[in-house]
């Protein structure tokens, strides 16, 4: 055993040593992007905007960085990621994609960002719409669907417009922090390890709103909500909701050092 561990030290540091270094030159290559797709998933230093200014993928990336940068479209889904992390992992790219009508689904992690303007953003009335922001990720964009499920982890952080017709399945965890704006009629939310629901103002009421409201909040987590008619909240472990409107919170539990706030108007 103990000759295996040192074999598997050794090839670990031989492949720390013996990253390809960057080429410090940039160069910017040209994917098709004439493919159906309704998922997006960008990875491993991926910094994407949506833009109309190009027809197909373009990536702008250090030249060693590109060697290795892999661009898939399979079964629905278009990847963008890295083959391996031969070259030093701080070295991101710059990425463009044009508008997809068809996006519903969005995963962006490892370091990696997503930036829509709002008239470029991710839109299913009458369906679901999923996000995914993982691992010291961000997301920046606007959404639209009958039901959203926005998942925020791992030191990560979303500023997002949104109007849910019907649900909102949120989850913060990890250190990960929200700026959220919009309306949904029935909130999920789900919040842990310090990790926070801005505050954000639409004129006199937090500018998060729902008719409901329910879930769960543990360990030094901060939420900022509007909500019409009802908080039904299990808070835990210095976890607060500070809230406007006039919501009933009797359903709700707290622990000792947990608690709900009003706002005010």
């Amino acid at each position: 055993m103990r000759k295996l561990l040192t074999l598997f030290s050794l090839c670990s540091l031989i492949a720390l040593f013996s990253c390809t270094a960057p080429a410090g030159v940039d160069v910017t290559e040209h994917f098709d992007s004439d493919h159906y797709y309704y998922r997006l998933e960008v990875g491993d230093g991926m910094n994407v905007v949506v833009s109309d200014n190009v027809d197909d993928i373009v990536i702008t990336a250090d030249e060693n960085v590109m060697a290795k940068i892999e661009v898939k479209f399979s079964s629905g889904t278009l990847r963008i990621y890295r083959r391996d992390f031969s070259i030093a992992y701080i070295n991101t790219a710059d990425v463009r994609i044009p508008y997809n009508p068809d996006l519903k689904e969005v995963k962006v992690s490892y370091d990696s960002e997503f930036h829509a303007e709002p008239e470029y953003g991710i839109q299913y009335p009458e369906g679901e719409v999923k996000v995914k922001v993982d691992a010291r990720s961000k997301f920046h964009g606007y959404l639209l669907a009958d039901e959203i499920i926005l998942d925020i982890n791992d030191y990560s952080y979303a500023n997002i417009e949104f109007d849910a017709y019907s649900n909102m399945n949120l989850k913060i965890e990890d250190h990960s922090d929200a700026d959220l704006k919009g309306y949904a009629h029935t909130t999920h939310l789900v919040m842990k390890d310090n990790s926070e629901l801005k505050k954000n103002w639409d004129h006199e009421f937090y500018a998060f709103m729902c008719k409901v409201c329910y879930g769960t909040m543990d360990e030094f987590c901060k939420a900022y909500i509007d909500c019409e008619n009802e908080i039904d909240m299990d808070l835990t472990n210095y976890s607060y909701i500070y809230y406007t409107s006039d919501p009933y919170i009797g359903g709700s539990t707290i622990d000792g050092t947990s608690d709900f706030y009003y706002g005010g108007y």
